[in-house]
């Protein structure tokens, strides 16, 4: 499954909940989280955890700690799932520059152990030849080394 993660310092919870309660087409609350889902076509597209990860989720040992995180104050991260029905693409771009360009936080995708800024999506910035969530044309680069 391929995914990103929402990278905040745990006081900005309850104002990104709020957030996506008003952005996501569908919400549905489970205490003490919440899930938020973004559909396509009326089918679920995206999955939005609110329940935080936990650090040893995240694979950091492999690729070390990226330094925004490390650098943050109580550090959430929430992981958003792209459902295989879809590319995704669009939505995950246009759900991450909407929270980008409005709290101070990162994104990361799972292709590279970086925390992706709003200026950088926006601009699309290159990190290891590929911009944000290139899913794509990481999986090409795969199957050009095989």
């Amino acid at each position: 499954m391929r995914s990103i993660f929402l990278l905040f310092e745990s006081s900005l919870t309850n104002a990104i909940s709020k957030f996506l309660d008003k952005y996501c087409a569908s919400y549905s609350r489970t205490l003490p989280a919440g899930q938020w889902t973004i559909t396509r076509d009326n089918d679920p597209c995206l999955y939005i955890d609110g329940i935080p990860m936990e650090e040893t989720d995240l694979c950091f040992e492999d690729s070390g700690i990226p330094l925004p995180y490390s650098q943050m104050n109580n550090p959430v991260v929430w992981g958003v799932d792209i459902s295989g029905r879809h590319d995704g693409t669009t939505e995950v771009m246009e759900l991450a520059i909407a929270l980008l360009s409005k709290f101070p936080m990162y994104v990361m995708d799972d292709y590279t152990n970086h925390c992706w800024t709003y200026e950088e999506i926006a601009n699309e910035t290159k990190i290891e030849r590929h911009k944000f969530f290139d899913y794509l044309g990481w999986y090409r680069e795969k199957t050009l080394r095989e």
